[in-house]
């Protein structure tokens, strides 16, 4: 019997549809911004924020984020994927 394992791919935009991870987002303070408005992107999912990754909070909200995956979904480690802001829009 093989042992199988579940890496997730994770990209760091949060998408503005998922209400739980925006609002914990939102309450840590955590999303880049732009001009002291929380910054919105295009990417895959749609529109979404980006953690600024030097802020404070964001170890805390990416451990609580993926916590909240771990719950629902066993995994063995998770594959970061477009770690960087992106923006396929261009605005």
């Amino acid at each position: 019997m093989k042992k199988v394992r579940y890496v997730p791919i994770v990209d760091s935009g949060v998408s503005l549809m998922t209400t739980f991870a925006i609002s914990e987002g939102r309450n840590k303070n955590v999303f880049a911004k732009l001009k002291n408005v929380d910054y919105v992107a295009e990417v895959w999912p749609g529109s979404v924020h980006f953690v600024d990754f030097l802020h404070p909070n964001a170890t805390d909200y990416w451990i609580k984020m993926l916590g909240v995956l771990y719950d629902k979904v066993k995994f063995s480690g998770i594959w970061l994927d477009m770690n960087e802001p992106s923006n396929f829009k261009g605005n």
